[in-house]
């Protein structure tokens, strides 16, 4: 009876699988994308040479030099130890590295997803709804070569060891996304809620035994650099355009309300970084206060508990793609345990909305409009918090009631919203040399014929356009930069963070320089300074 039933609920798994193997097949005709980034950057991180890899310029010439063409990526996103989980594919062709990394993320994640479905007692139908609301994601994370796949398993049976008392299996798991991606960190907190001190302690064992064979492989300079230079420009959204929607996150949409660009958001609802900080910190205490009292209150629902951690700290994050969707696995298959296919339907079609919808289009929509995905997954992330037996007489959403907490809501906002409170003033004069974004990194620039030109590079190649600016005279006299910062005849101009290049006195009045400030790193433009006295 038992094999009959494995049998038949095989049988389910059988579009989803007819789907990843098809895709998969596809993928190798597809563009190189990231899985190049992955690739190349990783190999240079390996070799030591870990300016190569974060730098975009280097790294595309990189892949450009080695015959790859129509490729633009950026390693930026990823930390050092990303290239220790690559390190096995790295020797291979590229071609051949990203199928054989594709398989075995399809393998894996096929093996997580069986085992979850007798695990948390998926029905058969159940599972043919997974590739109809994942079919975006799925395939997007073969073609572009992305980790997500593997991602996902590696958090499912986390969990799954955990409930099962493999400390150690557990732990391993779960340090491996952790120190791949970051956010997963969330499960630490997590941990110590339930109060599974020894889980958690193991756990940060883990971690700092991963970081310590990074350090060791990776070099210490590798990780100081993607801290202090990488890390807080992605935690501000800053991978390449700045204010992009495709994002689809509560971060991106704040900023286009209420942060003025000249270039990347000229026309905010209400031009106030102080409220965009402040809002923004709102949003964050109002996620994580229910996070933290949906996971003390409800001590006998864990694996819910751990779907809206993986679900809040997604919402709470800055970035966002098609292809970590499928994180949101983890969610659904807490909706669905226990539950028949009728039960599943309606968080289910709310997903996969929000996967299927292409964001895509609405470039030119008001900026309110721009970010139906992100209202989705804020309905679907109420679905998390349904109402227990005892509660379903009461009054609607009563778990909503159950997961909040004024005091601890408030002590949060103010948390995040301090830095706001702290009186501010950006001393950067600099402004934008260009009138209009019309290429995203620029990388160089010349004079020629006594007219100012710039070099870029996007998924094309490279390029070198006019600005139709007239030079008479450009020197680098008396320029140099110094600890990042920009110095004229011995005198400190600038104090800003981002990284300068070049600066060169143009027409004896202005100091022109590429700057990535408020931008993804490396991903330069072209600003300009007035000196004192040149005015």
């Amino acid at each position: 009876m038992n094999m009959n039933t494995d049998k038949k609920t095989a049988l389910y798994f059988l579009p989803l699988l007819l789907l990843l193997v098809v895709t998969l097949l596809r993928s190798t005709q597809a563009p190189w994308s990231d899985f190049a980034g992955y690739y190349f950057g990783g190999r240079e991180l390996l070799s030591g040479h870990y300016a190569n890899a974060y730098d975009m310029q280097n790294l595309n010439f990189l892949i450009a030099s080695a015959g790859y063409h129509g490729v633009f990526v950026s390693y930026a996103p990823f930390p050092p130890f990303t290239s220790l989980l690559f390190a096995p594919f790295l020797a291979l062709p590229l071609g051949v590295s990203k199928l054989l990394f594709n398989s075995f993320s399809v393998i894996f994640f096929l093996f997580s997803l069986f085992r979850c479905q007798k695990f948390f007692s998926i029905t058969g139908p159940q599972l043919l709804l997974i590739p109809i609301v994942f079919y975006t994601p799925l395939i997007n994370n073969l073609f572009f070569g992305q980790s997500y796949l593997l991602l996902s398993a590696l958090l499912l049976e986390g969990y799954i060891a955990c409930k099962q008392d493999r400390t150690v299996l557990s732990a391993a798991l779960w340090s491996l996304a952790i120190v791949f991606k970051v956010f997963p960190a969330v499960i630490l907190l997590f941990l110590l809620l339930q109060k599974k001190y020894r889980q958690a302690g193991w756990l940060c064992i883990a971690c700092a035994f991963l970081l310590l064979l990074s350090l060791l492989l990776n070099g210490w300079p590798a990780w100081k650099y993607y801290v202090t230079e990488i890390l807080p420009k992605v935690n501000n959204g800053e991978l390449n355009s700045s204010f992009t929607f495709i994002f689809q996150s509560a971060f991106m949409l704040f900023k286009k309300l209420f942060v003025y660009d000249a270039l990347l958001n000229p026309y905010p609802l209400y031009a106030s970084p102080w409220l965009f900080t402040v809002v923004m910190g709102l949003f964050k205490a109002l996620i994580l206060t229910t996070c933290i009292v949906f996971t003390i209150r409800e001590k006998d629902r864990d694996f819910d508990s751990f779907a809206v951690w993986i679900m809040g700290s997604m919402l709470i994050s800055p970035n966002g793609s098609s292809y970590s969707l499928i994180l949101l696995l983890i969610p659904l298959l807490a909706l669905m345990a226990g539950k028949t296919l009728i039960g599943s339907l309606i968080p289910a079609l709310v997903l996969w909305a929000a996967c299927y919808i292409p964001v895509y289009r609405l470039e030119n929509a008001p900026t309110l409009l721009q970010f139906p995905r992100l209202y989705l997954l804020l309905l679907f992330f109420v679905l998390l918090l349904p109402p227990n037996k005892t509660e379903r007489r009461r009054l609607p959403w009563p778990s909503l009631r159950k997961a909040w907490n004024l005091a601890l809501w408030a002590v949060l906002s103010l948390l995040f919203i301090g830095p706001a409170l702290i009186p501010h003033r950006d001393p950067d004069t600099s402004t934008y040399f260009l009138q209009s974004e019309q290429h995203i990194f620029i990388y160089d620039y010349a004079v020629s014929n006594n007219r100012l030109v710039y070099s870029y590079w996007d998924d094309k190649g490279t390029a070198t356009v006019s600005t139709g600016f007239q030079v008479t005279s450009a020197t680098s006299e008396g320029l140099e930069i110094k600890d990042k910062q920009i110095w004229f005849k011995g005198r400190q101009l600038t104090t800003s963070p981002d990284i300068k290049k070049k600066p060169l006195l143009i027409n004896g009045t202005f100091i022109l320089y590429l700057s990535d400030k408020n931008r993804g790193p490396g991903f330069y433009t072209l600003r300009q300074l007035i000196p004192p006295g040149q005015g």
